[in-house]
């Protein structure tokens, strides 16, 4: 992700110990002129973990105050039995915000509105965060926070909005229009058409 001041934010995962069972979140931040910044968590670099198996970033946005909000999934069983939805947010350089749910970081068990996975991300003015993705119960969702990590309730059924869309369907992407709307373009029919959610914010 490209940042204003033209740094660049990269993100993914990191394999600890030769353990391909054990993944943690990698971030890197580099300068204008392609080499580590190390304002950035001393070396530029940054490797930590919200579970205990297998952490992996699905989508991040860097922020206009340049704090990067992370979308993720954690596992906390190495066979891959407990899959859950994690949300972190770092500050400016590469510490967790406690600004964020007090820690950085916000763990959300999976249940039928919540996602399998946050596929997509977007921000909206006033710092409310969007999440897309897929509910345990194959539905499209938005999901939106407010910027201290907080479900926005003001939003749908308690922050999330899921709709059927001919079978099984996900949410890859999402974005707020100019008009207000917010989107979610993906998969439905059980993957075989494309698929898009627009509602009201």
């Amino acid at each position: 992700k490209l940042q204003t001041d033209a740094k660049v934010v990269l993100g993914g995962v990191n394999m600890a110990d030769d353990d391909p069972l054990t993944l943690n979140f990698y971030m890197a931040r580099l300068t204008t002129d392609g080499i580590l910044d190390t304002t950035f968590q001393t070396d530029g670099t940054s490797t930590f973990a919200i579970g205990t198996s297998v952490d992996w970033i699905h989508e991040m946005a860097v922020q206009p105050d340049g704090k990067i909000a992370i979308a993720s999934t954690y596992q906390t069983e190495p066979d891959w039995s407990n899959t859950d939805y994690g949300l972190v947010r770092l500050d400016t350089d590469g510490s967790f915000d406690t600004s964020f749910n007090t820690t950085g970081i916000l763990r959300r068990d999976l249940d039928a509105n919540i996602s399998v996975a946050p596929t997509g991300m977007a921000l909206q003015p006033g710092g409310k965060i969007l999440y897309s993705g897929m509910t345990q119960a194959g539905q499209m969702e938005i999901f939106r926070m407010l910027s201290d990590g907080s479900v926005d309730t003001s939003f749908a059924t308690d922050g999330v909005y899921a709709q059927q869309i001919g079978g099984v369907a996900i949410g890859n992407t999402v974005k707020a229009k100019p008009n207000g709307k917010l989107c979610s373009a993906g998969a439905g029919n059980t993957f075989a058409d494309f698929a898009l959610l627009c509602v009201w914010p």
